[in-house]
């Protein structure tokens, strides 16, 4: 059996087993013991200090400060005794308390590490990988376990085998939560979370709505006669505004009515240029007075002209709250988008996962859909406007209730979107090139400014050694710009050099604090890289829908070919004939294809069929086809290429469908030291970092200890 690497040197197939019990309440107990065992070292080590000079005293023949020495030791010595006693008292109250409730740890799993790559082969071929359905249906009785019974007794259970996460990555806290318990942990955690995001929502959407140029609307009233005139009748005496009541006077009126030309640059395109001569002859109510605002305002305020500021004091006003909103909305995404890291942390670690890959994985795939609906989809929902004739959103207005919600100011990706929707998300991105780095650096500073003095090593090596890096935070952050930006690229295209921006910011800060403050990471797997490599995809898809989303916009862009009223039947159907063989020449042949099958494309101009069916959507709508495909087809095959391999092993006898054999020859012996250079060769709780912090324990205490129960002898 050695000659075929089933047993090591020592003729051992096992190297250790360590049975791990429901251990959730010791240690969340040891853990807030810890504080007290950090005092008494540190006492334990000033004592030692003040021994050793009470002895330098005393050879100096230095009596008075031997004394005065003494004295401070006798005084440490009883605050000792008495944290030993607190100690011991509250321990002996934990272990009553268990006895007394009858909690007897159940045993939930034992890790086994093999001597030989060939032992572990071996048991993984005789349980079956593990599988539910071998378990249940193969797996012979003598193979069952009978837990904490006789080999005799007729209680026993099936073996579930499965490949132990890294000793680094393990969560020893959480191993009693089974598969039941985990499960509702995760949707309680998801309905907190996405109740973040429907706050944040529903607080933009009240800030949006409380926008002042909208609601000094109400003082203008309705226009007399055809609407051609500039008098207006019916105008409310005050507005509602952040909660209180505001007087419709002159500078409400006057914003009000700037905020309904719309587009300055061009309702004012009808005048030549508005020097300030000019300014100060225009009347104070009219459109001209306006552009010249427009104009010369902004310069005004710079050098100080007070009278030019005086005649546009409207104007000044009603750029200041646009801009005091757009700022505010802008903050509001950001500050959020930090809150809402925090909680999904804590809903991380609430989940209870068996290892630190499987919470990574889940806070950063909850942060990613999070930051992403808040940076990338609130401010245009609460924006958006469903209505008929609304172009691409046109089949959601025959729903009343989505139409009498979703009211905003913008039918479409229209100027106006762009100049205030598209502005403050194009800064929302550059804000979030540099902002995920403030918290990080800010606390690197804190670090290396701080003073790194301690009374005992243990204390001294915890100054020194920086917090864990959480990728589960720096993947999402990332990917949310990747994903925002490619959203709205087609009409922004500045997003793409903000995509390059950040991933330039991210790799060299990381970088500069990798080698410089973050400590060495557990051997994480590559499971959480991989998870998020397979969402990019995924931004390609949104690329795809948002750019035609917005290209069908014939507000924007229309290449639409008109059909002659006058024209018969016969002629139009000749002409579709010829526009079809036209475009099957040219690289949008499958679009005029799809155009011949569907019909006259132009028809109503604000219809869902005919903005999609324009000549320059159809590139974006065949990569959009395309990518959905690829997708599809990649989740199928994630579903069925493993049961298709399982099929032509089973049919060849295992000749086909596998994956070659790679069988390890050296022993786990030969290996340890090698292990350890990278990361724990072994699943002794104390040998983890993250649990002798958590316990104020050393690595020499991890060398002769291995049960939790032997804190209580520390």
């Amino acid at each position: 059996m050695q000659q075929h690497h089933l047993m090591d040197e020592s003729k051992r197939v096992v190297h250790s087993v360590i049975v791990a019990t429901d251990q959730h309440e010791s240690i969340n107990f040891q853990r807030k013991m810890a504080p007290l065992r950090k005092k008494i070292d540190e006492l334990e080590w000033r004592i030692k200090e003040l021994e050793a000079d009470k002895r330098i005293a005393v050879h100096e023949g230095d009596s008075s400060n031997a004394k005065y020495i003494g004295r401070n030791i006798g005084k440490r010595q009883k605050q000792r005794k008495k944290l030993m006693a607190k100690m011991q008292r509250m321990q002996r109250e934990y272990r009553e308390k268990r006895i007394r409730f009858r909690k007897i740890p159940k045993v939930v799993a034992a890790f086994v590490t093999f001597a030989t790559d060939m032992g572990r082969r071996v048991v993984y071929r005789r349980y079956g990988n593990g599988a539910r359905c071998h378990r249940y249906c193969c797996q012979p009785r003598a193979l069952r376990s009978p837990g904490m019974d006789s080999p005799e007794s007729q209680h026993v259970t099936r073996v579930a085998l499965k490949k132990a996460p890294e000793p680094s990555t393990m969560l020893w806290q959480n191993l009693g939560f089974d598969l039941k318990k985990r499960l509702c942990r995760r949707v309680l955690s998801s309905l907190v979370a996405t109740s973040v995001i429907v706050m944040a929502a529903i607080d933009v959407y009240f800030a949006r709505s409380a926008d002042p140029p909208q609601l000094g609307k109400e003082c203008l009233g309705d226009p007399v006669g055809n609407g051609t005139s500039s008098e207006r009748t019916g105008g409310a005496e005050s507005i509602s505004m952040f909660g209180q009541e505001f007087p419709c006077d002159g500078w409400i009126r006057d914003v009000a009515q700037t905020s309904e030309y719309g587009d300055l640059n061009l309702a004012c395109a009808q005048f030549d240029e508005i020097n300030l001569a000019r300014l100060r002859k225009t009347n104070a109510s009219s459109l001209e007075r306006t552009c010249g605002c427009y104009t010369n305002a902004i310069d005004a305020v710079k050098v100080g002209d007070k009278e030019t500021i005086a005649l546009c004091e409207s104007f000044i006003r009603f750029v200041g709250i646009n801009s005091g909103l757009q700022a505010v909305a802008v903050m509001s995404v950001i500050l959020v988008n930090m809150i809402y890291v925090i909680v999904a942390k804590k809903l991380g670690a609430y989940e209870g996962h068996h290892s630190l890959d499987g919470q990574e994985s889940s806070v950063g795939l909850r942060v990613l859909l999070g930051s992403f609906l808040n940076t990338g989809l609130v401010l245009l929902v609460v924006n958006a406007q469903i209505a008929k004739g609304t172009g691409v959103l046109e089949p959601l207005a025959q729903d009343e209730t989505v139409s009498s919600v979703i009211k905003g100011k913008y039918p479409d990706f229209t100027a106006e979107w762009y100049s205030d929707v598209g502005v403050a998300m194009t800064i929302t991105m550059l804000i979030y090139v540099f902002s995920p780095h403030m918290p990080p650096l800010l606390r690197y500073c804190k670090f290396s400014c701080k003073e790194k003095t301690s009374s005992t090593q243990a204390g001294l090596n915890s100054l020194f050694v920086g917090p864990d890096f959480h990728h589960s935070i720096r993947y999402p952050q990332l990917l949310v710009v990747v994903f925002v930006s490619m959203s709205y690229s087609s009409g922004i295209p500045i997003m793409y050099l903000i995509i390059s921006a950040t991933a330039f910011t991210f790799y060299w800060v990381d970088k500069y604090l990798f080698t410089r403050w973050y400590r060495t990471p557990p051997q994480y797997d590559a499971q959480i890289s991989l998870q998020f490599s397979g969402y990019l995809p995924w931004a390609m898809l949104l690329h795809c829908l948002f750019g035609t989303w917005m290209l069908s916009n014939r507000r924007m862009f229309s290449s639409d070919h008109y059909v002659p009223a006058s024209a018969d039947a016969s002629a139009a159907a000749t002409n579709s004939t010829a526009a079809t063989g036209d475009a099957s020449s040219s690289s949008s042949s499958i679009h005029a294809g799809l155009l011949a099958y569907i019909g006259n494309p132009n028809g109503d101009r604000t219809d869902f069929v005919g903005c999609l069916m324009q000549d320059h959507v159809g590139p974006m709508l065949v990569a959009t086809a395309t990518i959905l495909v690829y997708l599809i087809m990649r989740q199928l095959w994630a579903f069925v290429g493993p049961l298709m391999r399982r099929c032509l092993r089973c049919l060849t006898r295992g000749k086909c469908g596998g994956h070659p054999v790679v069988v390890l020859k050296d022993d786990y012996v030969n290996e340890e030291e090698h292990m350890r250079q990278y990361g724990l060769a072994d699943y002794n709780i104390f040998a983890n970092p993250i649990y002798q912090m958590m316990f104020n324990v050393d690595a020499e205490f991890a060398e002769t200890h291995v049960h939790l129960e032997s804190l209580a002898l520390n």
